[in-house]
């Protein structure tokens, strides 16, 4: 045998039947034929292969043994290329040769041919399906059948041949009876082929040109009726299958619209093969297609699954679809598993577990060296998962197998053990392996607690007499298993009851006895269970203990009990021994091998065994609040707080009822005030965890409160974000109150205020107008001035941070971007450290002028390395924005333009003094345009009333003497003022008092002295002298320059003459040039 290319069993009288195999490409070597049939290459031959421990004991056929006559020709005809069998006691096989010949001297026509088998399994008839077709057109009529591509035959004498050749390998299925009855002939059914002309009356053909119908044909029981069914898996180029059913009137067979199932993935081979079974048991037959070439990233090949439904299957029918083994990248690439050719075969291999419902069988036979999965049916219709993977390299055999899979058949007891068994075929390496069922055990397990309900105060076990609360788990158990009379012993059984952590908990809330408390949730047993003809339950009673610190009386307990049979494994067969008593090692059932048993605990719940609960829970201070409904906290008022909280349940009990309180940062938990003694709290960082209720009853309500410590906790804190969580095991109502959030604002209430002065408060300007550029000397620039400020928290609050905002005039307003001086800066702001001003370089000393260092000059000097605190800047572009101060921010406020020497545009008031005597009064401020200022802020750090309360700001300046002295010349007196402004940051949350004393000014009074030396004018008589000579002396230089001839010129005609003299000259001297 070379090739196993289909492989069917055939039953007959022999208890354990044989298997007839297909080898395709054998030589005939039997002495006993004729030399003429020996002498043929490569026909092909059908063995019969006995159940037996050998490995070489199938016999061929003596089928098809006539010599040859001169029409034909079997040269690799390909004989059992396929075979079936009715699958009946006394039923008939059938087998073929795809590349049967029929010849002449001017055509070669591959029409096929089968031979049907008596029960006997000897030659009963010739089947040329094609033969008398006319093969005029060749390939485009019958000349190319293939007829016996596949064949099928059923238990009612029905036989369909696939036949893909005809029409341009359009295919056909021909259905015919490979026994005659009384009702019905022998005779051929097609499937339209045939192209019709434009005037022909027909059926369309089935399918279009090049779809190879009839690549695999099955008979079955589908939509009520026997249909005959071809897979053309090149149709469409999606691959399909068609349900063709008899039209005896007009001798055909027929087919609907709705009879077509197509394939979704272009040449995926959908129809390639396919199998007729009931998966769900509902007595209609459903249709399992393979399509071996489906592709994608890692997976080779597809079944899939049409389950009949209520009109059948139809072409609307959605298929339940499964891909080939998904794998890991190593073994893929291992095993080639995209070219695995999953669905390649398929076959019904019957109830292989006794469970009510037939099996399929798959084959993959290039994944690796092939491999067949076995799928359970079910009463959805299949179970997606396979239950069983066989793998070439698994089986024990003397020569590895290649493409083991390649070919499926089963659904027949060969071994009579009541149990269906399976052929696999392996192409490459012409194996035929049996795989014989085992018988399936089927353990009926049942587990319960004793008392059927859990308590939820047990504190002694009433078995043992120890300080735990403890249940009893009984395990019982019973077993059936077919067929009956071979199964009469008593099993033993190892079975293990798992708590708990098989669920992935990390712990078990209870141990068995005799077991520790952290390994205790295991426990392995074995047990002899009664013979299956008595119908009592084997039992077993342990007891388990429940852990003293559980909590959880909500959740049951949950138990796993697995079981398993002792090791049994069937002996390796040596050639000539005895085949082994298959039932004497039987499997478990596995789909029923373990089971999950819940402990309840009693509950004071609904019917459903359900607790609902309906929790509530709110926080809150005995504080006042914001009109934000914020709790408010003064700094400085204490350093502990009282949260009071209020919990009630409205529903049925909460299980393992839990508050959780989160605390914000320096706040810390000190203890609880309550009077339930079953309430406690556990801090852990700043979360405090309070067991509130195990369970919380129903219509329960508790108030407590909790203490908390404040360290640390500063303005700029803003918000204390408590958050209260309450949680509970069972099912909630309305989650949404269970929790709470309780904000408390930091405040600080104080009184910052600010006061200035100047020193000295009147001051006189007099003697003469100097411009800037001579002077050179500080006490040339006018009399010395200082501007003071004191900020001073006179409340109980502490500010951490602080900022003055003084604006200064420096110049007088002005159209030019530079002014004249007013209060010249001769030095940086004094202030104490860490307090700083910023003030910017070029307001400070912009002349560069010398100091002067004598005694009375020195009286506000400072010593800049202990006392000051300097930082040179640059002045900023941007203008200040009081909506959104910025600490470092310092900007120039522009006065309002006005013209030079304008004097009267400044702010100025009259009033009469004590003597009657009215005075004009000028005000040079930055509010009233008077005055170019510069606003520069002072960052006075942490003020408090009791360790540093107070910080003073000293201003030096110089009174500019000129600029008073040109423009202030006819007034009485000059008020210059600069002001200071608190600011405070928002985000410090200090709250002022009073802002009334925010803001100060200080004020340096400026006044002419009784005499004032005016500026002295030219005399007239000066001017008009000075004129006089300037126009005497042009009238000279005019005279001077006329008799000189500066004013005589050539006239145009001269100038014309003279030119023309010229080039006359230069043409009569030429040049003399001398070489030396």
């Amino acid at each position: 045998m070379e090739v196993c290319y289909r492989s069917n069993r055939h039953p007959t009288g022999d208890p354990a039947c044989s298997v007839i195999v297909g080898a395709p490409k054998d030589n005939i070597t039997d002495p006993s034929a004729l030399p003429q049939v020996r002498d043929v290459v490569r026909p092909g031959q059908v063995y019969s292969c006995p159940l037996s421990s050998f490995s070489d004991d199938c016999v061929a056929l003596a089928i098809d043994r006539e010599a040859p006559n001169s029409n034909e020709d079997k040269t690799d005809m390909w004989f059992g290329v396929s075979v079936a069998s009715q699958r009946t006691p006394d039923g008939m096989a059938v087998a073929c040769g795809h590349r049967y010949k029929e010849v002449g001297s001017t055509f070669r026509w591959g029409m096929g041919m089968c031979i049907s088998l008596s029960n006997a399994l000897d030659g009963d008839q010739f089947w040329n399906p094609c033969g008398g077709l006319s093969t005029a057109g060749g390939h485009t009529e019958y000349g190319f059948c293939q007829s016996g591509s596949s064949v099928a035959v059923n238990a009612d004498g029905d036989i369909a041949f696939g036949i893909p050749g005809p029409y341009v390998w359009r295919g056909a299925v021909l259905k015919n009876r490979i026994v005659q009855s009384l009702t019905e002939f022998q005779e051929n059914y097609w499937s339209p082929v045939e192209s019709l002309d434009e005037h022909e009356i027909g059926p369309e053909p089935a399918t279009d040109y090049y779809s190879y119908l009839g690549m695999s044909a099955k008979i079955g029981r589908v939509n009520n009726k026997t249909m005959y069914i071809g897979g053309a898996p090149r149709s469409k180029d999606l691959g399909q299958v068609l349900m063709f059913s008899q039209d005896t009137a007009n001798r055909r067979l027929k087919i609907s619209d709705d009879n077509y199932l197509t394939g979704e993935q272009f040449g995926s081979n959908f129809g390639h093969d396919f199998a007729v079974v009931d998966l769900n048991n509902d007595k209609n037959e459903d249709i399992v297609v393979g399509a071996p070439f489906y592709y994608e990233k890692g997976i080779g090949g597809a079944i899939y699954v049409f389950i009949s439904g209520p009109k059948g299957v139809t072409s609307d029918t959605v298929p339940i679809k499964i891909y080939s083994r998904s794998m890991n990248t190593s073994e893929c690439t291992l095993l080639d598993c995209e070219n695995a050719r999953f669905g390649f075969s398929i076959a019904n291999i019957g109830d292989v577990d006794k469970d009510g419902f037939q099996d399929i069988a798959v084959g993959a036979p290039y994944e690796g060296n092939g491999a067949v999965y076995i799928f359970r049916g079910a009463a959805s219709g299949i179970v997606k998962e396979y239950s069983q993977r066989i793998y070439a390299d698994d089986l024990q055999t003397a020569r590895e197998m290649r493409t083991f899979g390649y070919s499926l058949s089963g659904g027949i007891d060969m071994d009579n053990n009541f149990y269906p068994d399976l052929a696999v075929g392996a192409y490459e390496s012409a194996k035929l392996v049996i795989l014989r069922s085992r018988p399936v055990i089927n353990i009926n397990a049942v587990v319960l607690s004793i008392p059927e309900k859990l308590k939820h105060d047990m504190k002694r076990c009433a078995t043992t007499g120890l300080e735990w609360g403890c249940f009893e788990i009984r395990t019982c158990f019973k077993y059936s298993a077919e067929p009956k009379d071979r199964f009469t012993d008593r099993l033993t059984i190892e079975y293990k009851l798992e708590a708990e952590r098989f669920t992935g908990l990390k712990r078990s809330r209870v141990f068995f006895e005799g077991k520790s408390q952290t390994e205790g949730y295991v426990l392995e047993k074995q047990i002899k269970l009664n013979a299956q003809s008595d119908p009592l339950f084997k039992c077993r009673q342990h007891t388990v203990y429940l852990n003293r610190n559980n909590r959880d009386f909500l959740n049951p307990i949950a138990f796993r009990l697995s079981y398993k049979l002792l090791d049994m494994v069937p002996p390796t067969m040596v050639p000539g021994m005895a085949l082994p008593d298959i039932n004497e090692y039987p499997v478990l059932n596995e789909k029923a091998s373990s089971q999950v048993f819940l402990a309840q605990f009693e509950k004071n719940c609904g019917d459903d065994n359900i607790c609902r609960s309906n929790l509530h829970v709110k926080g809150f201070f005995h504080m006042d609040v914001d009109q934000n409904e914020d709790y408010v906290l003064r700094v400085g008022e204490g350093n502990e707080l009282e949260l009071f909280i209020q919990l009630s349940n409205n529903a049925e009990d909460a299980h393992e009822a839990t508050l959780a309180l989160e605390m914000p940062p320096h706040v810390f938990y000190k203890g609880i005030n309550t009077n339930d003694k079953d309430l406690s709290c556990i801090p852990t960082g700043q979360r405090v965890s309070c067991q509130v209720g195990n369970p919380m009853k129903q219509h329960h309500q508790t108030e407590f409160s909790v203490r908390l410590e404040l360290e640390g906790v500063h303005s700029s804190m803003d918000i204390l974000k408590f958050m209260l969580w309450l949680n509970t095991t069972s099912a909630e109502i309305d989650p949404v109150d269970d929790m709470d959030e309780v904000n408390v604002r930091i405040i600080v209430e104080t009184d910052l205020l600010v006061r200035g002065f100047g020193l000295p408060g009147e001051v006189e300007y007099s003697g003469e107008v100097v411009g800037e550029s001579a002077i050179r000397f500080e006490d040339e620039i006018g009399l010395s001035i200082t501007h003071i400020y004191e900020v001073k928290n006179v409340g109980l609050g502490v500010v951490s941070n602080s900022t003055v905002f003084i604006n200064w005039p420096f110049e007088l307003a002005s159209d030019y971007a530079h002014g004249k001086h007013l209060l010249y800066m001769m030095d940086f702001p004094e202030i104490q450290p860490p307090a700083r001003c910023i003030v910017p370089n070029d307001l400070v000393n912009p002349l560069g002028v010398i100091v002067s260092y004598n005694q009375d000059e020195m009286s506000h000097a400072f010593d800049s390395m202990s006392l000051v605190y300097l930082q040179r800047v640059e002045p900023p572009a941007a203008v200040y924005d009081p909506s959104n101060p910025d600490n470092s921010n310092i900007t120039f406020i522009e006065a309002n333009a006005r013209s030079k020497r304008d004097s009267q545009s400044f702010s100025t008031e009259s009033f009469q003094d004590a003597n009657g005597r009215e005075m004009k009064v000028v005000t040079l401020d930055c509010d009233n345009g008077g005055a170019k200022c510069i606003r520069f802020p002072c960052h006075i750090g942490r003020l408090s009333r009791t360790d540093r309360n107070s910080v003073s700001i000293k201003i030096h300046a110089r009174l500019w003497n000129s600029t008073f002295l040109e423009d202030f010349r006819d007034v009485d007196q000059v008020r210059i003022f600069s002001k200071a402004q608190i600011y405070i940051d928002p985000k410090l949350n200090v709250k002022q008092l009073n802002s009334a004393n925010d803001v100060a000014s200080a004020m340096t009074l400026a006044r002419p002295a009784l005499v004032v030396t005016a500026q002295k004018e030219v005399p007239l008589w000066v001017i008009i002298l000075s004129v006089c000579a300037g126009i005497l002396l042009l009238i000279i230089l005019i005279i001077i320059l006329w008799r000189c001839g500066f004013f005589k010129r050539s006239s145009h005609e001269e100038m014309t003459k003279h030119q023309a003299n010229l080039e006359k000259r230069d043409k009569k001297e030429p040049l003399n040039y001398y070489y030396d």
